[in-house]
């Protein structure tokens, strides 16, 4: 059972539902028309009723980004560490865990924040969002080309490409960004250090 004052535990339930979704397109149609109904079948009724999910459906034009809750105390939060090889990603969120101001500056204009902390421009087509958690709420993101795939395991399998790795897993996104800010394309291939990140989950304290 999921505990909601626990950043784990929710970054889990939330990669449990995506993968669910990725391997069955039929809870994925449910998922995405009617969230607060598969939640209730998820976690019964009185659970669900404190608890608002949202899905998101990512396109090459619609970029999200989750600002995951983080249930620890502010000084926990402070003790954060950021490390050399953070994803863009993971810097965003936890400089916002543990900076009030920079919280406030993330929120109310995020693509000046890439700017100022990567020196990233996106281009005016891309709408790029960000979504805020809290206690009761939680957000995921769904690729609408996300690739279907029989198991989490699948993800390990020579057979598997790096292209097929990147879409399921979600790695790499913000250096996808970079890619599409440089070229004005379509992203390409590439790993990160982000190999356990994912469309629905946020980042890890």
């Amino acid at each position: 059972m999921i505990k909601l004052n626990s950043l784990d535990s929710r970054e889990d339930f939330k990669f449990d539902l995506w993968e669910k979704a990725l391997k069955d397109p039929d809870f994925r149609k449910d998922l995405v028309s009617n969230p607060a109904a598969v939640l209730e079948n998820e976690l019964g009724t009185d659970l669900a009723k404190i608890i608002k999910l949202e899905i998101h459906e990512e396109s090459p034009k619609d970029m999200f980004f989750v600002l995951n809750f983080n249930p620890k105390p502010p000084q926990e939060k402070a003790l954060i560490t950021i490390e050399p090889n953070e994803t863009l990603e993971g810097v965003l969120v936890k400089k916002a865990w543990k900076d009030p101001a920079y919280h406030e500056k993330l929120m109310s204009n995020p693509r000046n924040m890439l700017t100022e902390e990567f020196g990233l421009t996106l281009r005016e087509d891309i709408n790029f969002r960000i979504f805020e958690e809290d206690f009761n709420s939680m957000h995921i993101i769904i690729r609408k080309d996300e690739p279907r795939v029989e198991s989490q395991e699948d993800l390990l399998e020579d057979e598997i490409s790096d292209q097929e790795l990147d879409n399921v897993t979600g790695a790499g996104l913000w250096e996808k960004i970079i890619k599409i800010v440089n070229t004005g394309g379509s992203p390409q291939s590439g790993k990160s250090g982000c190999g356990t990140c994912s469309s629905a989950s946020g980042v890890r304290g």
